[in-house]
This record gives structure tokens, C-alpha cells and sequence, in this order.
């Protein structure tokens, strides 16, 4: 029986599955972040996250990683680095170890390979399309600091902008004042302040809140409403340049997949944008279940991420 393990290291949890030839799955395991290496200290954060994702679904599975190997190692992460598999090498024995950016797999998984683009709104966002010819493009996914815009933490740290203008009198009132706090478990937006200043909060805690962004919207909130507008517009932009890029702007098919795409609302502000550029495109939200859908993760209720 031939066995594989494949890793989802992003920028909020690393994730390890163990699965045998058949697809059955045998052993799951969490870890921390496991990107930005380029950071001091991050190397060995990342080390530490693929071994406790790997050590735990090891456990789970049965498995002795010093008796046991692999088939192959399948790594799909946000920041791809070749450090990474060495890192992985040296933790389990395995035949193969393939590495690609999670865009690559993310698109793989809701295209099965055929030509198409896939637009991804999590913690970051990014849009990569492959024609029939193997040729690439990818726009976006240049980071919190330069880019992710249309991402759960850009729509949320958008939304707080504007609850802190509305508290302060230099914007238009709107429910994000008292309801990002409340999602938070808080009592205003001074606390939440507080979190995000001391260090406490980091971009994964601040990107949660755009599922409460995303209700504020359905719920007919004016500016929660223009702020998932623009999010849509941006990821539509993305999805669009891809498109163009490898010529598929004319009957090409986009993908939708990551946390804000949970949202029917976002699925059709971001369909209306693209089609009305590009008529003869379709555009669907990705039906293959991600790698976090096995850790019971997933956070979508009342039509919102």
C-alpha cells in the first residue's frame, strides 16, 4: 500500500493530511503559520508548524515516521521557498516531494487541470489562470503591506477604517462600530484597538472579522455594502488580467474559492463585474472541498464566510 502526505502552509495554519492510494484519508494534524520566511525567526516558526501538522496526523494514522514512508509529499503554500522542503526531507522519508504556490493547487483542485483562472479571497488574494497551452499568469498576491486587495483582511481592515471614521464622527454612520467589537467579543473599538496595537492581534485575527463585514452587507448596511462592492471589483480586476494574459477573455471560466467566496454575495457582486467586461465568461464558486474542510475549520453561516 503506497501512502502520501500533503501540506497546506499558508498565512494563517499549516495543515497535513495522510491519505493511502485508495483517497481514504487516515490522519490529520494543525500547525501554525509556515510563510514570510524571509522574516527573522520565520524559518524555524515554519519548521515547527509543518512538525506539529505532520506529527500530528502521523499519530492520528498510526504512522512511525521513522518506519514508515511516503509515496509523495504534496506542499502547497503561500510563499514558496525552497527551504521549505528540505525542511520536510528531513522529517519524513519520502520518494517525491513536489512544492507549489497555493494558488497552483487551488487551482488544480477546482479545474482538475483544464484550462480556466481561479481568484482566491482568504487571509491574502491572488488570481492565477493556465490555458490548454501551459502558459501562466498570476495578478495579485503581493502581501498585506503592497497589495491583497479584496482579501478578508483588507475587506476587514477596511471595515474598521470606516467604523472608527463613523465613531468619530468623519464618516457615515454604519452597524461595523458596534458589531465588529461585538464579533470580537469586545466592547468597542477602542478594545479592538488595543488588541491590534499591543501586538495581541495579528492579520489572521483581523482578516475573521470580514465574515461580519459580509452580514453587515447582506443586512442592507450601506457602507459594509460600498466596501464589498469594492472588494469585488479588485478581485474581478484580478481575475479579469489573468484572463487577458493568457488568452482566455473571450469564453474562459473563473473559479472562486477562499473565505469570502462562502458569501453568495461576494460570489455574484464579483460575476456581475466580470461579466459585464468580459460577457462571454463564466464564473462559479469552487465546489472541491479545500484541504480545511477535513479539520472542520470552516466558519460559513447565513450565506457569509
Amino acid at each position: 500500500m503506497a501512502y502520501f502526505l500533503a501540506i497546506d502552509g499558508g498565512q494563517s495554519k499549516t495543515l497535513a493530511i495522510i491519505a493511502d492510494e485508495t483517497g481514504r484519508i487516515l490522519g490529520r494534524g494543525t500547525g501554525g503559520l509556515s510563510n514570510h520566511l524571509h522574516q527573522p525567526g520565520a524559518v524555524e516558526r515554519c519548521r515547527q508548524s509543518m512538525q506539529q501538522a505532520i506529527g500530528e496526523a502521523a499519530a492520528q494514522a498510526g504512522f512511525d515516521l521513522q518506519t514508515t514512508g511516503f509515496a509523495a509529499v504534496g506542499l502547497g503554500l503561500t510563499g514558496v521557498s525552497p527551504v521549505v522542503p528540505e525542511l520536510v526531507k528531513r522529517m519524513v522519508r519520502a520518494e517525491i516531494v513536489v512544492m507549489e504556490g497555493d494558488a497552483v493547487t487551488t487551482w488544480l483542485a477546482a479545474t482538475r487541470g483544464a484550462p480556466g483562472a481561479i481568484v482566491i479571497a482568504g487571509t491574502g488574494s491572488i488570481a492565477l489562470a493556465q490555458n490548454e497551452a501551459g502558459e501562466r499568469a498570476v495578478a495579485g498576491g503581493w502581501g498585506f503591506v503592497m497589495g491583497d486587495e479584496g482579501s478578508g483582511y483588507w475587506t476587514a481592515r477596511e471595515a474598521l477604517a470606516a467604523a472608527c471614521r463613523a465613531l468619530d464622527g468623519r464618516g457615515k454612520p454604519t452597524v461595523l462600530q458596534t458589531l465588529l467589537p461585538s464579533a470580537a467579543g469586545l466592547a468597542d473599538l477602542r478594545e479592538i484597538h488595543a488588541q491590534i496595537y499591543s501586538g495581541k492581534w495579528d492579520r489572521r485575527d483581523i482578516a475573521r472579522l470580514a465574515k461580519n463585514v459580509c452580514e453587515a452587507a447582506v443586512l442592507g448596511d450601506a457602507v459594509a455594502l460600498s466596501i464589498m462592492q469594492t472588494a469585488a471589483r479588485e478581485l474581478a480586476a484580478a481575475a479579469i488580467a489573468v484572463l487577458r494574459k493568457t488568452g482566455m477573455d473571450e469564453n474562459g471560466r473563473v473559479w472562486g474559492a477562499g473565505g469570502l467566496f462562502e458569501s453568495e454575495l461576494v460570489l455574484n457582486l464579483v460575476r456581475e463585474k466580470i461579466e459585464l467586461v468580459l460577457p462571454g465568461v463564466s464564473v462559479q464558486k469552487s465546489t472541491t472541498r479545500p484541504l480545511s474542510d477535513h479539520f472542520s475549520l470552516r466558519t460559513g453561516r447565513s450565506g457569509c464566510p
